[in-house]
């Protein structure tokens, strides 16, 4: 991963990349509308499958023609396929291993923080087990995982101009922007 983190002001990298649709999904075509980009960790995160099932829900609820969202998790298209499917949804889910768009947008790893999310946030693991996404088992997850273990989510909310508003690195694997703050973000670009 590379070592520079991005912060407010920061113009966002570009990318082009392929849905699990099969689309084209390029950043560049967000441009004039606020947006988001959720960089999760492997399809087989119970955490960050619980928080994209809630993030579909209020997008479709609030933000579905204000806000542009694009969700990568960092795996290959069989493993995305296999966790994400059951997400049905029309906003671009990209499985982004080898993508190149991690890279860019350098998600923190630490296994220590990762690990340690299985005992703090052990409420949202059963919430996760409970509405059916993600991992069942902590070891199906480390299967899922082949990359980086560690990665940990990292959630970006950009301008209309693609100046990043908000750079949100996870302290653990279930740390993301409060949704508060993602709703006060959205709020001020209605007209």
């Amino acid at each position: 991963m590379a070592a520079k983190t991005l912060r407010t002001g920061d113009t966002a990298p570009l990318f082009t990349a392929r849905d699990l649709q099969g689309r084209w999904v390029d950043l560049a075509d967000c441009y004039g509308h606020p947006t988001m980009i959720a960089c999760y960790r492997s399809a087989s995160c119970p955490l960050c499958n619980l928080r994209l099932w809630y993030l579909l829900r209020r997008h479709f609820r609030l933000y579905n023609y204000l806000l542009r969202l694009i969700v990568l998790f960092d795996s290959d298209p069989p493993l995305a396929h296999h966790y994400l499917d059951r997400l049905v949804t029309t906003v671009p889910v990209i499985a982004g291993h080898g993508q190149g768009v991690y890279d860019r947008y350098s998600p923190q790893s630490s296994l220590r923080k990762a690990l340690t999310s299985r005992l703090i946030r052990r409420r949202g693991y059963e919430e996760a087990q409970y509405a059916g996404v993600g991992a069942r088992t902590f070891w199906e997850e480390v299967r899922g995982s082949k990359s980086n273990l560690g990665l940990l989510p990292a959630e970006f909310l950009l301008t209309p101009t693609l100046q990043i508003a908000r750079a949100h690195y996870g302290k653990d694997a279930g740390h993301f922007i409060p949704f508060a703050e993602l709703d006060d973000f959205v709020a001020h670009y209605i007209r």
